[in-house]
């Protein structure tokens, strides 16, 4: 694999993994305290 295509799929990674995260929490908040 080329060091270039390792580097962006690196921060492509980083860029998705916080989102990944606030969309569980956010199911969870939602889960735990429904609104109605």
């Amino acid at each position: 694999m080329d060091a270039l295509t390792v580097n962006e799929n690196i921060e492509l990674c980083a860029l998705v993994w916080p989102f990944t995260v606030a969309v569980a929490v956010i199911e969870c908040v939602v889960s735990a305290r429904p609104l109605r």
